[in-house]
């Protein structure tokens, strides 16, 4: 290891870090979930669940603007995206797309290779990438609408690195209150009705205001880690935000099955308030995101513990999604919900937190074994010549 990345790994922050451990978690969490409407009945274990995964994708957003608008150039921030997130994601497209039919279980892993059509995966590839849409990229990369969100974060970078260089930290404020204002209108008019929607202009997409948040949040974090009741006061004030969304989202169920919705159309379409680009998601993610950097994490220990697996947690994202897919079709996750009995309330719960360990768990073995079998490789290329 060079002395470069020494640097990098003594000064990753595990406060943050443990963000993007709850954040990954949640973000598998979202993808094995059990349908909160069942028969038109809410199941109210299931929902109280889903709430919590309001924060998992945003919290990406929020703690990419912790430090893109410090890291130097805007060159070297997008070769970090180009290097770091887009190439690796770029890979799990091509492996997948190959691998397509072994992961439905339609095909044997051979056969799936020997089926793999280059002209066809090359012609959805251009189309997803040009367009901003992961349904030419495969079945196994519909999380990767991430990637398309995140680009659009580093072409407004540029814009906001020049006024957080340049001391207009107000003018971000007055930018995030009146997206926010926008958001809450938003999140009004869909409850009620009633047309309360001012036409405010829209400053930037969502993901952009998570940014920027996430950059005021940050530049905060010494003022929140001395003030010792900081993490009670913000950790009770998330649980209490957790809890209004949990019943603002039960309502608005209620609303769409009043209104003749089947199941399967409001737990897909109609969970807009558990979602990341509501104001609901957008507050929850930055008093949990202000929480978590408050926590004092003093043992060196759990810092160094929680430092390691966050280093995998971007992997974890970008494998989990195909590996949940491989399971599902060897019907283990059926199994699994047989096995406790998901169908009851305890029965939701147990079975979410394995089936989401048991992935996290799993993917991060995988990762890990790579990462050993490619330093290994990089040593012997490197230095085998040499004995």
């Amino acid at each position: 290891m060079d002395n470069r990345n020494k640097a990098e790994k003594r000064d990753r922050d595990a406060n943050v870090e443990l963000m993007r451990i709850i954040a990954c978690l949640l973000v598998i969490l979202l993808h094995i979930r059990l349908m909160a409407v069942e028969n038109g009945i809410i199941r109210d274990s299931v929902l109280l669940m889903q709430t919590f995964t309001s924060i998992a994708v945003g919290t990406f957003f929020l703690i990419a603007g912790f430090f893109t608008p410090n890291q130097g150039s805007v060159i070297r921030v997008w070769k970090g995206f180009l290097r770091s997130v887009a190439l690796p994601a770029l890979l799990l497209v091509v492996a997948v797309n190959i691998l397509g039919p072994w992961l439905d279980d339609e095909a044997g892993l051979g056969e799936a290779i020997l089926q793999f059509d280059l002209p066809d995966f090359l012609e959805r590839l251009f189309r997803g990438i040009l367009g901003f849409d992961v349904s030419f990229l495969g079945n196994g990369c519909a999380h990767l609408w991430f990637i398309f969100s995140y680009a659009l974060i580093m072409i407004w970078a540029p814009a906001i690195m020049l006024f957080a260089r340049n001391g207009a930290g107000r003018l971000l404020i007055f930018y995030a209150s009146i997206a926010l204002l926008r958001l809450l209108l938003i999140d009004i008019t869909k409850m009620t009705g009633i047309p309360v929607v001012i036409y405010l202009v829209e400053l930037g997409p969502v993901e952009v205001l998570y940014f920027v948040l996430g950059y005021l949040i940050y530049s905060k974090r010494d003022k929140l880690r001395s003030c010792r009741p900081a993490f009670l006061i913000l950790g009770f004030l998330s649980l209490l935000w957790f809890m209004l969304i949990f019943f603002v989202q039960k309502h608005y169920f209620m609303l769409q099955l009043k209104q003749g919705m089947d199941d399967f159309t409001v737990n897909v379409s109609g969970t807009y308030y558990i979602d990341w680009s509501s104001f609901c998601g957008v507050a929850a993610s930055s008093l949990t995101g202000a929480a978590l950097l408050s926590l004092s994490l003093r043992n060196k220990r759990l810092r160094t513990a929680i430092n390691y697996m966050g280093s995998l947690t971007f992997p974890i994202y970008l494998l989990h999604y195909p590996i949940v897919m491989k399971i599902n079709a060897l019907g283990f996750g059926g199994m699994l919900q047989s096995l406790f009995r998901a169908d009851t309330v305890m029965g939701s719960f147990v079975y979410t937190v394995v089936y989401t360990l048991l992935v996290f768990l799993a993917t991060g073995a995988i990762v890990i074994i790579w990462r050993y079998i490619r330093s290994g490789l990089y040593i012997k290329l490197r230095y085998g010549y040499h004995k």
